[in-house]
């Protein structure tokens, strides 16, 4: 939820491709995506979370800098996709929306359960330009 949050506040997005991430980019909005080093988390124990926290990740930080070169490089590019991005979201995902989703998660964490990957889903998915959004190493 905080993705779509920076994005609807109009911000240029760096962000590890799992959970929802990938629905922001498909749908254009302004995001270059990087492998997580750990892949998708529901599949990801406590310790190998903790010992990927602890160490080095030359390569993820490698991706990382790839991805800031990027949106320096094409900032104007993404921005110029902000307006819409931000117009699409609120009328998706005003406060009402997001209160909803927020309240579920709450619930469903709570509870102990698996939040779904349908938060983001009601984003509609247009063609995107293909210089609108990048994906890096993936």
């Amino acid at each position: 939820m905080a993705l779509l949050e920076a994005a609807a506040a109009g911000c240029v997005c760096i962000a590890s491709d799992v959970g929802s991430a990938r629905d922001l980019y498909v749908a254009g909005g302004p995001v270059v995506l990087i492998p997580s080093p750990l892949g998708e988390l529901d599949r990801v124990t406590r310790r190998q979370f903790l010992e990927a926290a602890a160490s080095d990740l030359p390569e993820h930080r490698g991706q990382i800098a790839e991805a800031l070169r990027i949106v320096s490089r094409d900032y104007a590019s993404f921005a110029a996709g902000v307006p819409e991005m931000q117009a699409r979201l609120r009328a998706s995902s005003g406060m009402p929306q997001m209160t909803e989703a927020y309240l579920l998660a709450y619930t469903l964490a709570c509870r102990g359960g698996r939040l779904a990957r349908r938060l983001v889903s009601a984003v509609p998915r247009p063609a995107q330009p293909a210089d609108a959004a990048l994906s890096i190493g993936g």
